[in-house]
């Protein structure tokens, strides 16, 4: 059975926070395309974040991909849109809204266009699975979404992303329903992948680092009871660490996590300009698992 690391839509935009709130969207799937209306503002991308839902980047002017040079141009138009607001390292998604049946020589070459000048790493592709499985068999891009439509009930695994239900009118307005299969699926804030984390000794302890900018959300799951955990933040002024209550100090108390899971909120004030976070963890033999990260 698939497992899926968040739900989200996307649309052409009109849609509250209250309305996306209410209807559990995790995440969302905006425009670039150059200034059509349908293109995502740096105030709506600002309430979005805001309120803790994630965005996802998706060029599309008329959905069409006729050479390599448009795909290499479409990439620095939406390089440029991606800067303005504030996004200018992030993936950015492109898409092929056409049934990919023997069309997928003319996707790879406008995908190596956008990849070209994005870098393989930032370079995403939306398709149904013809043209999402030749993309990724080509080695063009790291990051896929596909469509259940043109698709015939097939789904390629490598896929960060899938549209699986499209055409759902919400307060008036339509939107597709998607969901990602893995924890980094091009979103920004940037997320990061799971990291496991076991203690050294019965009495011992051990700690594990990463790096992204701001984290605010850790979720971690325990293979027994209790595991003490606390977060360490290294900004710039210093360390600075927050407990399971909220103290702060460098002696800060570790907090319990009983058997199962726990979601640990670090304050945005401390972390906005954080460059590193460590969790620490001691307890008799546990064994930690963050399984989700996000961040602001």
């Amino acid at each position: 059975m698939a497992s899926y690391t968040a739900w989200g839509i996307d649309y052409e935009g009109g849609l509250s926070i209250a309305t996306l709130q209410a209807n559990g969207v995790q995440f969302v799937c905006r425009y670039l395309s150059g200034g059509l209306p349908k293109d995502i503002t740096k105030q709506e991308l600002d309430s979005l974040l805001g309120a803790g839902i994630a965005v996802v980047l998706n060029w599309e002017t008329y959905g069409q991909m006729p050479s390599s040079a448009q795909g290499a141009a479409d990439a620095r138009a939406a390089q440029q849109e991606a800067a303005t607001l504030g996004l200018g390292n992030a993936v950015i998604y492109f898409s092929a809204d056409f049934d990919p049946t023997g069309m997928t020589d003319e996707i790879n070459a406008y995908m190596s266009g956008v990849a070209s000048v994005l870098g393989k790493d930032r370079t995403g592709l939306y398709s149904g699975y013809a043209g999402v499985h030749a993309y990724f068999d080509a080695g063009i891009g790291d990051y896929g979404w596909q469509t259940y439509a043109w698709s015939s009930g097939q789904w390629d695994t490598r896929a960060q992303l899938q549209q699986w239900n499209n055409a759902v009118v919400w307060d008036g307005t339509q939107v597709d329903q998607d969901r990602a299969t893995t924890i980094d699926y091009g979103q920004n804030p940037q997320a990061i992948e799971d990291l496991d984390m076991s203690t050294q000794s019965s009495n011992g302890t051990a700690s594990i680092s990463f790096r992204m900018g701001s984290v605010s959300t850790l979720q971690i799951t325990t293979d027994s009871s209790p595991l003490e955990l606390r977060v360490v933040l290294s900004l710039d002024t210093g360390p600075w660490v927050q407990n399971g209550t909220g103290g702060t100090g460098t002696n800060a108390s570790f907090y319990t996590v009983s058997n199962g899971f726990a979601t640990y909120t670090l304050d945005g004030s401390h972390v906005a300009s954080c460059g590193g976070v460590t969790l620490e963890a001691q307890g008799a033999g546990s064994t930690a698992k963050i399984f989700s990260v996000t961040g602001f």
